[in-house]
């Protein structure tokens, strides 16, 4: 006889939501967070939180009492924290340097801040990339939770899968982390519960359906009692919505075809199950929810999310060049200069961001920008007699002759023609390089050029 359906839930908290202004950070807490808790402290429920290291680095100054509890719950074995990052970051939108280092960076400070980093982790956005799955077997991630529904619209042989274990393929028969699924179909229906659209059975006959595991919750917390932009939902003020959550959580835990566990726990005492592929060529970023969540939503849809995402790369292109010219810098500067890099490539700024995110991120930015400029200054050296500028390989890895085009402007009066010589001259062959002039100020200088 099979054992009962193993039920686990990865509440998604995020403080940068990107409609939450900062003075309603408390009041979110009050009616959110405190309350969560109080459902794995008094009802003994195992509760997952995925909580980005921002986060919980708000909560610290905010909250203090509430990290305690945390704390406490964790060695009680009734939550597991399921780690992030140091910002939720839409992977596949961003270099792969920018990705490591919010993995790293917040694997660190997940040890320095709760004792131990986490074992499991929430892929960002639920939007999945082949490169983004590798990052995450190089920081030594155990589990993974990662959308089940539309990876497996596109990969028929996910579709058994939507309640058993399964592991991910990171290629050439490697085995990276053990997958666990979150159910986007699965999650708005208690969403619809909480909010009083829908009867309870819709959510517990749905979630006891059978199987081995699945993830009773793997959504939104911020959206219970709290509504960024919109009027207050009825009854917020006395935790109408959050009071449902439990109900319904409670609800499937009595039945005795399911169990609860931690998300670290859930699939233990079963067979590892396939390796498995989330992308697909008709969709190599799979990604959460309906098809209005998708890659373009952080691209583009934002106020002036083309400018912001220009600005990221450009930040980190000037990054990678002060690192290759050796500018001088210490251990702990270069991590702040990561760590500030990584906080403005959040995904949260790039949808319906409060105007006080949009000013600070510019105001970030301009700071690191001028920074990087005055470290590349110090470290650029001098130009030879005859030279007017200087190009550097702003890539992490070296150049691998493939062809490439750089487009370069020039102030009027600065430039009447150009040639291209490298260092040392026997790096680049003169015929393997052609400066083309695109266009001239009217005192006929350069004001455009193109190298090929």
């Amino acid at each position: 006889m099979s054992g009962p359906l193993v039920l686990y839930t990865v509440f998604h908290a995020n403080l940068d939501f990107s409609a939450l202004p900062d003075a309603d950070v408390p009041l979110v807490l009050e009616r959110c967070y405190w309350p969560l808790l109080r459902i794995a402290d008094e009802d003994r429920l195992p509760i997952g939180l995925e909580l980005p290291v921002r986060t919980l680095e708000r909560i610290a100054r905010e909250d203090p009492e509430w990290m305690k509890a945390l704390g406490a719950l964790a060695e009680r074995g009734l939550v597991e924290v399921v780690g992030s990052g140091l910002a939720q970051v839409a992977g596949p939108l961003v270099p792969a340097g920018v990705n490591r280092a919010n993995l790293t960076l917040g694997r660190d400070a997940y040890a320095r801040l709760l004792g131990a980093p986490p074992s499991t982790w929430f892929v960002h956005e639920q939007t999945f990339s082949r490169g983004v799955g590798a990052l995450y077997g190089e920081i030594g991630a155990e589990r993974l939770v990662v959308e089940w529904n539309n990876p497996a619209t596109h990969r028929p042989e996910l579709r058994a899968l939507r309640r058993a274990p399964a592991r991910l393929a990171l290629g050439g028969g490697v085995a990276g982390p053990a997958l666990l699924w979150n159910d986007s179909a699965l999650f708005q229906k208690l969403q619809r519960f909480a909010h009083g659209l829908a009867p309870l059975a819709e959510y517990a006959d749905f979630v006891l359906r059978g199987g081995l595991l699945a993830c009773a919750y793997g959504g939104d917390l911020e959206i219970f009692d709290y509504r960024p932009g919109h009027p207050e939902p009825a009854g917020a003020e006395r935790g109408v919505e959050m009071a449902r959550v439990r109900e319904a959580l409670l609800a499937v835990a009595r039945d005795p075809r399911a169990a609860f566990a931690l998300p670290r726990d859930a699939a233990a005492g079963l067979a590892e199950g396939p390796l498995v592929e989330l992308a697909a060529p008709a969709d190599p970023i799979p990604c959460k929810k309906q098809p209005r969540y998708n890659p373009t939503r952080w691209a583009v849809s934002g106020r002036d999310a083309i400018g912001l995402n220009t600005r990221c790369h450009r930040l980190q292109r000037a990054f990678v060049a002060a690192r290759f010219l050796g500018a001088a810098h210490d251990g702990a500067h270069e991590a702040g200069a990561w760590r500030e890099l990584v906080s403005l490539w959040r995904s949260d700024l790039r949808t319906r961001a409060t105007e006080e995110k949009l000013t600070d991120f510019h105001e970030r930015a301009g700071r690191l920008g001028a920074a990087l400029r005055e470290r590349i200054a110090a470290a650029t050296p001098p130009l030879p007699p005859g030279a007017d500028a200087l190009l550097v390989n702003a890539s992490d890895a070296a150049w691998d002759g493939e062809i490439a085009e750089i487009e370069m402007r020039f102030p009027p009066g600065r430039l009447a023609a150009g040639a291209v010589r490298a260092l040392p001259e026997s790096a680049l062959a003169d015929a393997a390089a052609q400066l083309e002039v695109r266009e001239r100020h009217r005192d006929g200088s350069v004001r455009s050029a193109r190298l090929v």
